[in-house]
Parts: structure tokens; sequence; C-alpha cells
């Protein structure tokens, strides 16, 4: 399949940014020059300006043209999703609950309203590396059960209610002490310090719409982010 012009033109800009051949401060090429250097449209340029503008690479100023952006060397990129480790997730739980106070909090749900729970297990190697809870509101007449098993990574459970560029995430990255029913699913004494991952999903003015847990023991390995000129899938 043929890659679309703006892609083409936004690809040939980042190596030439990465690699160095414009630096940071230094201006691109005007739209017009682009334009006329790749036999193209303005509308088309813009469209792959767009592209590296949308990846920090790269900002406009008004009246001048398009600068190339210092890489922000404290900011990291951290992948994670739930097939980010060799390995499988089985289904403990799928249930409506009563939530407790954190999870009705999280979720701003009303008074009495209850909320749908995931509970799944990482195994590898027979090892229980990780435990995952997830938490969506309970909505009477809506089938969110088989919903939430067919698509129990997030954010993909809610693409079919929320536009997915309307979405998104707040994680934290800390330690805790596991719950009873963690510790006795990846099989550890209680009382027992995790690391815990925590996810707010929110939707357009900032609805929380989804909250997930996943406890992870020493044996599941090590989380790793990237800063600088780095784009996921590009390079």
């Amino acid at each position: 399949m043929t890659e679309p012009l703006y892609l083409h033109i936004s690809g040939r800009l980042r190596q030439s940014i990465i690699s160095g051949e414009y630096r940071p401060e230094d201006m691109l090429p005007s739209e017009n020059e682009l334009a006329a250097l790749y036999n193209t449209s303005r509308v088309t340029v813009r469209k792959s300006l767009d592209v590296l503008e949308s990846e920090g690479l790269i900002k406009p100023w008004h009246g001048k043209g398009y600068f190339v952006l210092p890489p922000k060397y404290t900011t990291f990129t951290l992948l994670f999703g739930d097939n980010m480790n060799e390995g499988r997730f089985r289904f403990q739980e799928v249930n409506i609950i009563r939530p407790s106070k954190e999870i009705s909090e999280k979720l701003q749900l009303k008074k009495h309203q209850m909320a749908i729970v995931t509970r799944r297990l990482l195994e590898r190697g027979g090892k229980n590396l990780a435990y995952d809870e997830k938490f969506i509101p309970y909505e009477r007449g809506v089938p969110s059960i088989e919903f939430e098993i067919h698509f129990a990574e997030f954010p993909d459970m809610f693409e079919e209610r929320f536009a997915p560029m309307s979405l998104h995430t707040e994680m934290t990255i800390g330690v805790e002490t596991a719950p009873e029913h963690v510790c006795a699913a990846l099989r550890l004494n209680a009382p027992a310090p995790l690391m815990v991952v925590t996810r707010l999903i929110r939707a357009k003015d900032d609805q929380p719409i989804g909250y997930g847990k996943q406890y992870m023991t020493e044996d599941f390995g090590k989380l790793t982010a990237k800063s600088g000129y780095y784009i996921h899938d590009k390079l």
C-alpha cells in the first residue's frame, strides 16, 4: 500500500530534524517552499506539519513559520499496555459491585451507583506476575459486562461509546501495600508492598469513565521510558 504523501513529507522532515540537519530553533522551509519541493498543495504540506507538531518536534510561530523545538530530556514516553509482557491474562472475576470509597471518588459515581469490575492475573512460566483490576461505571440497560470482557484493555473498551481522540489518561506509579485478595492471587504473604500502576481514563469535559490498577511482583520485570526525539513506531 502506497504511503500517503503527507506522511512521506513528515517522515522526511522528521529524519532531517533527528539527524541534525535542522537544529533546535531553526526555521523549516515555508509551506510554499515545501509544496514546490514535493510538487503538492499547501494543504498537504500543512497536514504533514501538523503531524510533526503533534509529536512535539516543531511549533508554529504566527506570521513567521515553523520552528524546531529542543528535545525534552525531562519528559519521558512510557510504553504501557496489557500486552506489553510475554504471558497471558486469565480472568478472575467480572462482576457488578458496590464500589469502595476510592473507586467511587475516582469515577465520580453518584450515590448508590454500582460499578463493573474485571480482575485478571498475568501468568508466565507458571508464575503469577501481576494482578490487574479495572473499574467502569455501571449503567443500567447497557451490556457493559459483555463489552468489558471483549475489550479488556484500556482504552479499547470505550471506542464504541466515545471518540478516541477525546480520551486521555492520567497515570501514577508507586508502591502500595497490596490488599489481601491481591496477595492471595499472586501467592504472596500479606501484607506485601508491590509496585502499582494506576490509570484514570477521562473523556470530554474531563468525565472519568474508567479506573485501573495493576499490581506487579518483582518477577514482572521493569518499566522503561525514553526521552528526546523519540517517536514510537516512527523510528
